[in-house]
């Protein structure tokens, strides 16, 4: 059984719930996730595209209309692309790819063609990246080498710990990555940089006023209640012959929690009975979303199958939608307004270079 990214306002936010949620998000669904994480400001944020031809016919990054226009041209051999005025090669980009990995946890797929497009999109990021670096320089923004130190320190202290042994840590993990720490410092001070630009452009474009509060609640109400939620539990099987058996035990009286303690191959929800605690339907796996949604209060449901096993689900609890009221989301509405408003400005600045 799958889940989406977020637990619903109100679920358990323990770290056994958020292992469980993490773990069911699909593989492909997570690498592309994270990834986009690592592209959002550059990407993302200016809409771009990027053509890359293979062998040595690569993209020849040239200033044009709009943002960027891209015109295929020959490289020399080890060239992988051409932006901002700079060549970037094949070595670069590799550091590239193992400064993400470093950092963000990002890793190549092992499927060639999913390898290919992970290549392509990181060079995506890396040449749009030195065209907004440039106009970080053009505007005299810069970052001193303290703050990138301390930006990193504070990123050991939050994944590692404090001291002496979290950096060892962090330097050991550098090396297994292939990466080194001045790579990512400079990975650092270049999204620094960068965030600074988005601040400049963007700065004069965060109000927003209560009438356009007031009329952005009226148009967004239903989309901003709370959905339907349910506490569900849920035994997974390695064959549709043993899911069949457990519903049989189930509706012989069987205890559910018990029963998933015994037979339960999901080991992260197996001590807690197969709980997978409170969620909405969008938070599931299409065909298992629609089963635990059609069932009743304290029904079973299933077999399901997946990429897991075989699922056998059980609704504990239904929490009914709820509507939205002013007070209770206009503060979250309010910063939604200003990304929305920020992210416009953004565009509408980088379509004019």
């Amino acid at each position: 059984m799958t889940t989406g990214d977020e637990p619903p306002t109100g679920s358990r936010d323990d770290s056994g719930t958020t292992r469980r949620l993490r773990r069911l998000v699909p593989a492909g669904r997570r690498a592309r996730s994270v990834l986009a994480v690592a592209l959002v400001l550059v990407l993302v944020l200016s809409g771009s595209a990027l053509w890359l031809g293979s062998g040595r016919s690569l993209a020849g990054l040239q200033s044009g209309q709009g943002v960027l226009s891209f015109l295929p041209v020959r490289l020399p051999d080890g060239v992988a692309f051409q932006a901002g005025g700079r060549r970037v090669t094949e070595t670069e980009l590799d550091q590239r790819i193992e400064v993400l990995g470093a950092l963000y946890g990002i890793t190549p797929p092992e499927e060639d063609a999913e390898r290919d497009r992970f290549r392509r999109d990181t060079a995506k990021s890396y040449a749009v990246s030195l065209i907004l670096e440039r106009e970080a320089d053009e505007r005299d923004i810069a970052v001193s080498d303290k703050q990138a130190r301390d930006t990193l320190t504070s990123f050991i202290e939050q994944e590692l710990g404090e001291g002496q042994q979290a950096y060892n840590q962090f330097i050991d993990t550098l090396g297994q990555e292939g990466a080194t720490e001045q790579a990512v410092l400079d990975e650092i001070t270049r999204q620094l940089e960068l965030s600074e630009l988005f601040n400049t452009i963007t700065e004069n474009h965060r109000q927003v006023g209560r009438q356009q509060l007031e009329e952005a609640f009226q148009q967004r109400r239903d989309e901003l209640g709370a959905p339907q939620t349910r506490e569900i539990r849920n035994i997974v099987v390695d064959s549709e012959a043993a899911a069949d058996d457990v519903i049989a035990q189930l509706e012989s009286g069987a205890d559910f929690a018990e029963l998933a303690r015994q037979s339960s191959l999901d080991g992260s929800t197996r001590e807690d009975g197969g709980d997978l605690g409170r969620l909405s339907k969008d938070q599931l796996e299409n065909e298992y979303g629609q089963a635990a949604f059609s069932t009743e209060e304290g029904e079973v449901f299933g077999p399901i199958h997946n990429d897991y096993g075989w699922n056998v689900g059980r609704v504990d609890n239904v929490h009914p939608a709820e509507e939205a009221t002013f007070d209770d989301v206009a503060e979250d509405l309010r910063a939604q307004l200003q990304n929305e408003q920020t992210l416009n400005a953004w565009r509408d600045w980088l379509a004019e270079r």
